[in-house]
């Protein structure tokens, strides 16, 4: 029989949005501020909501609620910003920022932890798939997908 203290797990973040929860390794998240001052870009996209001064950087802020189609529904808690480690080795695109919605909740994840939800449709292509975390519905993200797609929206 196998010891289920021995299972490895990750340490995750589980992170509010106005009508979803996502759930991420923690290692993708370099920090959590509140919202910073917004400057506009030159970008057509409505999910790119500008970019902020971060450690002296300009890095661009997604609203991944816009670029997934979720619903923009009122409601009360502090917005907030997540800064992430880009994965892709896109020159410029090292760190970009997500909004989210109060302060994520730290979690530990095995295998065991972590249901796939057989029947639920993707919102998006950033959407990897979706899951039950720790009793918590949510999605986690093709982190390739949304790095991929902000590159090319910039880049415009």
């Amino acid at each position: 029989m196998e010891n289920s203290h021995s299972e490895e797990r990750v340490q995750a973040l589980i992170m509010r949005f106005r009508q979803q929860y996502l759930i991420l390794p923690r290692v993708a998240v370099v920090e959590g501020l509140p919202t910073p001052g917004v400057r506009p870009m030159s970008v057509t996209a409505p999910w790119v909501l500008g970019s902020i001064d971060w450690r002296h950087h300009d890095i661009p802020l997604v609203s991944l609620e816009r670029y997934c189609g979720w619903p923009l529904v009122d409601s009360v808690g502090t917005r907030r910003v997540a800064v992430l480690q880009g994965i892709s080795g896109y020159q410029g695109l090292e760190h970009f920022a997500i909004e989210t919605q109060g302060i994520p909740h730290p979690i530990r994840l095995g295998k065991a932890d972590v249901i796939a939800l057989d029947g639920e449709l993707s919102d998006s292509d950033a959407v990897q798939m979706h899951v039950q975390a720790a009793g918590v519905k949510g999605v986690m993200l093709s982190m390739e997908q949304l790095e991929q797609r902000l590159k090319v929206t910039l880049d415009n």
